[in-house]
This record gives C-alpha cells, structure tokens and sequence, in this order.
C-alpha cells in the first residue's frame, strides 16, 4: 500500500482553487494508468504530517463531501485520529497523546454507509474499470464499472447546487448515502450540495 503523497500537493491546490478540478481528475486517472494493476493507494486528507481538514476545507458540506470523495476514491482509506469528529488537534504520532473523540462535527455515520457501500460491492470496486471525470469547475465524478453494473459518486471539491451531467439514463435513482430519489432528466440531475452515490 502507498501513501498518496504524489498527488498531495495536486489535492490541496485544487480546494483552494489555484488548481483546476479538471487538471486533478487528470493526474488521478494517470495514476491508474501508471500504477501496477493489483495497486493500492492510501488515500487521505490527513495524517501525522498533514494538517487537520478542518484548517483547508471550511463549511460542513465541504467537509463532507470531500471525505467522501476521499473514501470512495480506489483504494484504502485513512482517517486520523478524531478527523471523523472534526476535532482541530492533531495527535503526536510519537508522543503519548490521547486522541480525543469529539468535535464539531460527526461524519462518522458517512464513513460508516461509504464503507458498507464498498464492502457490499466490492468486486465492482476491485475488478471495474475506474474512471475520474470533472463535471464542471466544481464537480468531480468517480465512477466504477464492469459489464453488469455501475457505481457513480458525484463529489463537490468546490461548493456547488444546480443542475449537471449525469452520463446516466433518464429516470429516478436512489442515492445510497441519503436514501432521496436523484431524478435524471435530459441527461442532467439536481445536486443540491451533498455528495451522491448512485448504483446502476
């Protein structure tokens, strides 16, 4: 497993807008071209040498969605030490510091159904092809897929409602994260500023 360090500098320039989402779809989908096949990377927003979330993404739905984006991502996934809740101190790695499980927020249900969602369908996650695409200059789809189903996640990097492009058959789905029907109409859907998973 390694950690995702190539494409660190990449994610924390694209959230504060000096670099396009467009341009980070690219180098993600590069990775998977340039990696060996069984790859695994280590994805994450923090870590012991990383600063807290909390100090580069701001707003609870901003949080949110990159987290997820984060777990959905191909890979493994890490949260740190209380990222979870949010909690604005980053424990030493090597001094006796207790990790305090609290905070301002609670994503702990999100990474928990994200998690499910991977567990539920992993050969889709393992074996499908990956695809990263920008929707716009806010919106960033990951999509997995293979020849009997799909997995779609559509994540705002920046903040983001209104109508996008959803490559997607016209018709109601049902986001696994909220459990709300996504109507797609004209090839377009509503995102309303949360994160939406949607199998097909």
């Amino acid at each position: 497993m390694v950690y995702d360090y190539d494409v660190l500098d990449d994610l924390h320039e694209t959230v504060a807008g000096k670099e396009s989402v467009a341009e980070f779809s690219r180098l993600l989908q590069r990775q998977d071209i340039i990696y060996p096949k069984n790859y695994i990377k280590m994805r994450f927003l923090e870590n012991h040498d990383v600063p807290r979330a909390t100090e580069y993404i701001s707003g609870t739905k901003s949080l949110r969605n990159m987290i997820a984006f984060n777990l959905f991502e191909k890979g493994s996934s890490l949260i740190y030490a209380g990222e979870e809740f949010g909690n604005p101190h980053l424990p030493s790695l090597f001094d006796y510091d207790p990790v305090q499980l609290t905070g301002p927020y609670d994503f702990s249900m999100l990474i928990k159904r994200i998690m499910d969602v991977k567990h539920e369908q992993i050969n889709l996650f393992t074996k499908g092809a990956y695809n990263v695409t920008a929707i716009n200059e806010e919106i960033i789809k990951l999509r997995y897929q293979n020849s009997m189903q799909q997995i779609t996640g559509y994540f705002a990097i920046h903040p983001f409602e209104g109508g996008i492009e959803a490559d997607l058959e016209n018709g109601i789905y049902k986001d696994v994260l909220s459990e709300r029907d996504i109507v797609v109409k004209n090839n377009k859907l509503v995102f309303n500023g949360e994160p939406v998973i949607i199998i097909n």
